[in-house]
């Protein structure tokens, strides 16, 4: 944390939740910088299984990874929303991001799904493999996101 304390951001994005606006809040102390909450960067909805999920993310990714590969990747928690919902949120911030700070430094802080998305775009997979555990971010990890603009018309790229 202390390298990214030294950084120099030209905006912070945060997850409308208390303790990703806590963690935004150590690393920008004495910094002129405006935290911005940003809901297409918050966590996965899952609805009614939020408990479960979070259980077994916590403590075996094994398990929840063999339940997943026998699901419907489209499929909505229920009360809650698909993957491929999270993906458009994503794919949309980045795209926001790419158009509000080209070759600027931002700082985003999020959530372990939120970045297991990003992997997934970055690395071009699809859905299925969401919670496969070389795309699944430790708990409290850092991520360096490289953004590059391709072109006019054409999105971007991502590298981690």
């Amino acid at each position: 944390m202390p390298r990214l304390k030294a950084e120099l951001f030209a905006s912070v994005y945060v997850s409308p939740f208390p303790y990703t606006k806590q963690t935004a809040s150590i690393l920008t102390a004495g910094k002129s910088l405006i935290l911005q909450n940003h809901v297409l960067v918050r966590e996965l909805d899952y609805g009614a299984l939020s408990k479960m999920i979070d259980h077994f993310v916590q403590s075996d990714l094994e398990v929840i990874t063999k339940w997943w590969k026998h699901q419907d990747p489209g499929m909505v928690f229920p009360g809650g929303e698909s993957l491929d919902s999270l993906r458009r949120r994503v794919r949309n911030f980045i795209s926001q991001m790419v158009d509000r700070h080209a070759l600027e430094n931002i700082l985003v802080i999020s959530h372990r799904s939120t970045v297991a998305m990003v992997s997934l775009l970055a690395n071009d997979l699809t859905n299925e493999h969401f919670f496969s555990s070389e795309n699944w971010p430790k708990e409290g990890s850092v991520n360096l996101l490289t953004i590059t603009p391709a072109g006019h018309t054409s999105g971007f790229e991502l590298s981690i």
